[in-house]
């Protein structure tokens, strides 16, 4: 290990978190059938919200938002998220004023959307069409207002896309490794994780290649994307935010992830029917809860590629949380 080195992992470890969470969630080892096993990362059990991968996010970008005088937030997301149904009452409890703009992607009747979300406050959690020349619009009016009332909002990227919030990922990375190593003797070689804005992505980025930086073996990780968009590119600007924010030179480079084409997988919050009773499969056989729009595509292509590789070698499959009302959620219908 370099002295470089060292200081990249003890800052990613150091770095200050809120406290929110059940944490470290769980590893469960699964059989896939004809001898094929993989580790299972529960942070569907965080207990933050609805549950999931996000809430390592919140946990590190609230606390920077504290830390750093922030009294208000504002941000970006879409229909198809529990984002807001996670953050929401982390930033109520604190006292922090928000305004998350929902922007009608993918596209989704209005009597749809406001059930989805009937259950947040109206004047802060708000509707939107799908232009993003509008959606810009409203966001930056949400903080002038905010500063005019003589408070400092945090105007964020979509799916609380900030440095912050990519390290709260790194760390988790961090965990499943260590998780691992401690049930199997081994580091995993291969992690699956769904991608869809790319903030996880870059997290898991992140963190693998700290610890590869501080001597560890490399890990191969595959992005499953469910995204048209241009997931790739707002990961390498992530990264780079999360890399200042630590202090520590430009060590990721987002190409070494494996990232599939979500023309595989279907457009985002599209999905089949096979793709939804292979969720429905999972949870009878191995009583993991996982949805169509997101985990399902997932679980798919990688029982897909470790069926190609027919290897046997330790892999994980990241539960980055569940949907639960993803059957009113496909814009195909």
């Amino acid at each position: 290990m370099t002295a470089a080195s060292g200081v990249a992992l003890s800052r990613l470890l150091a770095h200050g978190r809120l406290g929110i969470g059940n944490l470290p969630t769980p590893i469960e080892e699964v059989q896939l059938g004809a001898g094929r096993r993989i580790l299972v990362k529960r942070d569907d059990l965080v207990g933050v919200g609805r549950g999931g991968i996000k809430a390592r996010k919140i946990d590190f970008l609230v606390q920077h938002l504290v830390s750093k005088g922030y009294r208000s937030l504002v941000t970006v997301a879409t229909n198809v998220t529990n984002l807001v149904h996670d953050i929401a009452p982390v930033l109520a409890e604190l006292g922090v004023d928000y305004r998350i703009f929902v922007s009608n992607d993918p596209p989704l009747p209005r009597a749809r959307r406001e059930l989805l979300f009937d259950d947040l406050p109206r004047d802060k959690v708000i509707l939107v069409g799908r232009s993003r020349v509008a959606l810009a619009a409203r966001t930056l009016r949400a903080a002038a207002e905010f500063r005019r009332r003589g408070e400092r909002p945090l105007v964020l990227m979509p799916s609380l896309g900030h440095g912050s919030s990519v390290i709260g990922v790194a760390r988790g990375f961090v965990e499943a490794v260590e998780q691992t190593e401690a049930k199997l003797g081994e580091p995993p070689r291969t992690i699956f994780i769904t991608a869809a804005s790319g903030v996880s992505l870059a997290g898991i980025a992140l963190g693998e290649r700290v610890l590869r930086d501080a001597g560890r073996r490399s890990i191969r990780i595959i992005g499953v994307s469910v995204y048209s968009g241009p997931i790739r590119t707002y990961a390498r600007l992530l990264v780079r935010m999360a890399e200042k924010e630590l202090g520590i030179p430009k060590l990721v480079d987002i190409d070494e992830t494996r990232l599939t084409s979500w023309r595989d997988v279907g457009d985002f919050g599209v999905y089949e029917a096979h793709t939804a009773e292979l969720c429905r499969r999972v949870e009878r056989e191995h009583g993991l809860r996982i949805d169509p729009i997101y985990g399902g595509k997932t679980w798919g292509m990688m029982d897909s590629i470790l069926r190609k590789e027919n290897g046997h070698v330790p892999c994980l499959y990241w539960h980055c949380g569940f949907t639960p009302d993803w059957e009113q959620l496909n814009a195909s219908c």
